[in-house]
Order: structure tokens, then C-alpha cells, then sequence
């Protein structure tokens, strides 16, 4: 019970002093790359921000004849966190036009109802046991990978563009009078909360 208490506390006096988030969009500019048969795509992005993400989605715009080759995976090379994309849905559908890959999103790769081309709108990645959440916390700054993997022979396509976005804050970096709010906020109701539990305790 007082351990709970005090966290509660901490807690709230953190999030008094986290910064709003704010939305973010960086673009590729290395794109225009063909997809050719059978092998792998690497399109680089560097984003120019030490915010930390909060939500992050991923569009990609490309031209392919057999949609059902490919996988897709989106990595932070800072990190070393990786993430799948897509991964070969929709066997002879044409072309992944617009879409945006969102955790939220209520769409799937593997509706039914989908026509042979793949947006434009927004999509859930198939990403198996790691979702774009996997990246909640870190910060954008640093480069970004897409890899694009044409795993069977016979069809190509080309990248057009794809880019990052979502919201992200700002790191907390507490000047003189945000250290004395997280004292008054967090340290003192904690400590005070702990001295009358601990006496209570002594008491019954």
C-alpha cells in the first residue's frame, strides 16, 4: 500500500512536468530507388530531432506488379530497434500506394474486402510480436532504414517516397524552479505519505 501510494505520487509529479507533444513529419530524400527482382532495397532517412516519440506511424508510396513479395521493415539505426512493416500480404495485388502504417489504424493487410491495390489510407503493420509502440520513448534523432525485400523472381517495382510522422515531446530537462516543483510535487508528498504509513504501521 504505501509503496503504491508513493508511486502514484511520482508519477503525477512527472507528468506535471512533461512537455506536450507535438507533431513531427521527415521525409526521405532517398528515394526514386527501383525494387528489383529478388533482391533487397535500402532507403536511408535522417531525422533532425531529439524529441522523444511518442507515436510514431511510417507512409510509404511505392510501384509494385506483385505486392505478394515483398516484406517491408522500418529500423532506427540509433537503437537497433526494427520492426516489420508488411510481409507479403496480398500475393498478386499491385502497388502499396499512400499508405500509412498505424498501430491504430482499423484496417488490415489481410481484409477481404480489399481491392487489388493497396491504399491510399491507413493500415496495421503486420509486425508480428513488435508493434510501432516498440519505438514509444526513443528519440527521433539519427538515421532510419527502410528495407525493402523482393523475395521472389519475376516482378519489380520502384520506391516513390516514404517519410516518418506522429508526435513527439520535447526531453525534460528540469531548470531551478521545474526542480523545486518536482520536490513540492513528488519528493515531499512522498516522503510525508511514508513517515505517517510507517507510524501507523507501528501503531496497530
Amino acid at each position: 500500500m504505501q509503496k503504491a501510494i508513493i508511486t502514484a505520487v511520482g508519477l503525477l509529479a512527472v507528468a506535471a512536468l512533461h512537455s506536450p507533444a507535438t507533431p513531427f513529419s521527415f521525409d526521405s530524400v532517398d528515394v526514386q530507388r527501383q525494387i528489383a527482382d529478388n533482391t533487397t532495397t535500402v532507403s536511408i532517412l535522417d531525422a533532425t530531432s531529439s524529441d522523444l516519440i511518442n507515436d510514431l506511424n511510417v507512409f510509404v508510396d511505392l510501384d509494385h506488379s506483385w505486392v505478394g513479395d515483398l516484406r517491408i521493415s522500418i529500423r532506427h539505426e540509433n537503437t537497433g530497434t526494427e520492426v516489420v512493416l508488411f510481409n507479403r500480404a496480398g500475393g498478386f495485388f499491385q502497388d502499396i500506394r499512400k499508405v500509412t502504417f498505424d498501430d491504430q489504424a482499423s484496417v488490415s493487410f489481410t481484409d477481404p474486402s480489399l481491392t487489388p491495390t493497396f491504399g491510399p489510407g491507413s493500415f496495421r503493420p503486420q509486425s508480428g510480436n513488435l508493434s510501432l509502440s516498440s519505438f514509444d520513448g526513443e528519440s527521433l534523432n539519427g538515421a532510419w532504414t527502410l528495407t525493402i525485400e523482393d523475395l521472389e523472381v519475376g516482378y519489380n517495382g520502384r520506391l516513390r517516397s516514404w517519410s516518418l510522422r506522429g508526435d513527439a515531446s520535447a526531453p525534460s530537462v528540469p531548470d531551478a524552479g521545474s526542480t523545486l516543483s518536482l520536490f513540492l510535487l513528488g519528493i515531499l508528498p512522498c516522503a510525508v505519505a511514508g513517515h505517517f504509513l510507517r507510524r501507523a504501521k507501528r501503531l496497530s
